[in-house]
């Protein structure tokens, strides 16, 4: 809102203008409602699952994952795969693969590499491009 001024530069009233907000809150709650869909898609699947984006940077995990690696949403989600559980996520093999190949090139290739946790014992992990 601002002051409407008369020419005398004394307030006369103010002046409110509308923004027609309905199409982009329709495209928010359409976004929210995929977004709802495909966690409840991921979490039905019995493995751990950890979604990453071109950065490796967490976008999500579902419920198996969490429940695995006793560790919550909030210390996941946004931050990068080398920090999780204390380092230990901090694989050289995805470290260099990382170093030296172009995110277009990372988005493309399937690692697979077996590990210990000392949560979740001994495993055998892949890190494939969706």
């Amino acid at each position: 809102m601002l002051p409407y001024r008369t020419v005398e530069n004394v307030i006369d009233g103010i002046v409110v203008s509308f923004v027609d907000i309905t199409a982009l809150k329709e495209v928010e709650k359409i976004a929210a409602d995929a977004r709802a869909f495909a966690e409840t898609i991921t979490d039905t699947i019995r493995e751990a699952l950890l979604v990453l984006d071109g950065n490796l940077k967490v976008v999500s995990a579902n419920k198996v994952f969490y429940r695995n690696f006793e560790i919550t949403r909030e210390k996941t989600e946004g931050g990068h795969i080398f920090s999780l559980g204390n380092g230990q996520w901090d694989i050289p093999r995805l470290r260099n693969s990382s170093k030296r190949l172009s995110r277009r090139s990372l988005l493309s290739m399937t690692l697979r590499w077996s590990m210990t946790f000392q949560i979740s014992g001994t495993g055998e992990w892949f890190l494939t491009p969706e």
